[in-house]
């Protein structure tokens, strides 16, 4: 059934719903995390002592900053290894 506004099928809304949830879930869980590590290393760095940053507010970092904390985890892991 062809909704006469939108143009768009049940079928084609339902899987935009699920493909904008999937990205959602990922950055409020894998952004979040990688949001965790890469602002603890670096404070870590700079400062020369453990820090520890709590999980809340990395998960509401996440969710906006997600896409960019993913790579920058990546790049930090390797960074770490030339340090």
């Amino acid at each position: 059934m062809r909704n006469r506004q939108s143009g768009f099928t049940l079928g084609e809304l339902m899987i935009v719903i699920g493909f904008v949830l999937v990205v959602v879930i990922v950055n409020l869980t894998i952004g979040a995390l990688c949001t965790e590590y890469v602002v603890e290393y670096w404070a870590s760095y700079s400062k020369g002592y453990a820090v520890d940053v709590p999980f809340g507010p990395c998960i509401v970092a996440g969710l906006f900053l997600g896409e960019l904390a993913i790579p920058a985890a990546l790049v930090t892991w390797i960074a770490s290894f030339f340090m």
